[in-house]
């Protein structure tokens, strides 16, 4: 008698919810779903309802927890095809492949669910039983443009080029949607890149073949064997080399860039100096305007968002440059220009005393002192340091032998 008393309890908590998420009452409607819960733990569509709401909002540990009950309660199909879906965007594979597993016991010819087991077997770097998978959803939906996308990104992972451009070729005659098309320009753009390389042997290498990114390096290399670190701090030389690579680079191909755009006061003095040695003008967001052409400056990139959250505001075409790359343990967004890329900790050198002085409450004119002095450093060693012997190779690198790189800002 009382179990029932709560569920019915439940019920009206749930159907008081769904009312109230009709009407964009987002807040109140989780709430109720979440007393629906309290008064019937058993309700498997108030944690339906609960898992697709942190779903909407990027909690996906939290969707899968919900989602998780809602399959251990019902146990039927679409409970355990919403489990694993969001077990692949939590990049939990070994669960996901269990759990789409359950999916095929209930339909073993379930198209939805051998493509998500073709992206888990993408993801592994299993190609070839990525395409197994792909059979049936091919024989479903002939029409289906993601389906030969994947199917394209597995031949290029096999290094089967011919067939990843029939595949991608393919997919774009089927494409509905302008963004759609850019990805599979850009897939195809990949496969010409690999085309390039009878092998890739470096870092810079795998980053330009896959993504079309350039990468500098510093004074630690010789700007054509480069490599990941796992911690890196700048000294003045190597910011100097690494700009004087990319001055180089950028009057050598050349982009017309008409502004720099810095990205955050750490990025100041670098922002500073290569205003004035590339005779770029300095510009906030507010001040671009459509005919622009922007270069991006992150001293340290550690935030992703940083990144993403600028360039979304530009009302201009913008190429992004990130002296050091700090997050890609976090977040796998790449910039178009790279100097290092650090696993670990990473800092430049005026860092330190930068952050001492915003610490102490420093007065304005004590960190602009402070602006001013990193960014004579950084001009003084790009005058000063050395040049390498060996960069009219590292400028043909980009200019003669591998010249579809994402950066286009004419």
């Amino acid at each position: 008698m009382q179990e029932e008393h709560n569920r019915k309890a439940g019920l009206r908590h749930l159907q008081r919810g769904l009312a109230l998420e009709r009407s964009s009452r987002i807040a109140e409607a989780v709430e109720a779903y979440r007393r629906a819960i309290e008064s019937y733990p058993y309700l498997s569509e108030a944690h339906n309802a609960l898992g697709f709401y942190y779903q909407r909002s990027g909690m996906l540990a939290k969707a899968a927890e919900e989602f998780r009950i809602v399959a251990n309660l019902t146990g039927n199909f679409m409970s355990f095809f919403n489990l694993g879906y969001i077990l692949v965007e939590l990049e939990r594979y070994e669960e996901a492949l269990d759990v789409f597993g359950r999916c095929l016991s209930f339909d073993s010819n379930d198209s939805a669910t051998h493509f998500e087991l073709a992206l888990i077997h993408y993801a592994r770097g299993d190609y070839h039983a990525a395409l197994g998978q792909l059979q049936q959803p091919l024989q479903t939906y002939p029409d289906d443009w993601e389906t030969y996308n994947l199917m394209g990104k597995c031949h290029l992972g096999l290094r089967s080029y011919d067939e990843a451009m029939s595949a991608f070729g393919r997919s774009l005659l089927l494409a509905n949607s302008p963004q759609a098309q850019v990805e599979l320009l850009d897939n195809i753009n990949t496969v010409e890149r690999y085309r390039e390389f009878r092998s890739l042997s470096t870092v810079k290498d795998q980053l330009y073949a896959q993504d079309g990114v350039v990468y500098l390096g510093s004074a630690q290399d010789d700007g054509l064997q480069v490599s990941e670190v796992q911690d890196f701090h700048f000294t003045y030389p190597d910011v100097g080399t690494t700009l004087q690579r990319l001055i180089a680079l950028i009057k050598s191909i050349p982009w017309s860039f008409t502004a720099i755009i810095c990205g955050d006061t750490l990025t100041r003095p670098l922002a500073d100096a290569l205003e004035l040695l590339l005779e770029i003008p300095q510009r906030s967001v507010d001040q671009l305007v459509a005919e622009d052409r922007a270069l991006m400056l992150i001293a340290v990139a550690r935030e992703a968002e940083l990144l993403l959250l600028t360039m979304e505001r530009l009302p201009c075409p913008a190429t992004a440059f990130c002296l050091a790359l700090n997050w890609l343990r976090h977040n796998k967004v790449l910039p178009d220009l790279i100097g290092i890329t650090a696993h670990g900790s990473c800092s430049v050198p005026w860092e330190a005393e930068l952050r001492r002085l915003r610490a102490d409450g420093a007065p304005a004119d004590n960190i602009l002192a402070c602006v001013s002095t990193a960014t004579q450093q950084i001009i003084r060693a790009v005058r000063e340091t050395p040049i390498d012997p060996n960069l009219p190779r590292q400028i043909r690198y980009y200019t003669r032998n591998h010249r579809k790189v994402n950066v286009n800002p004419q």
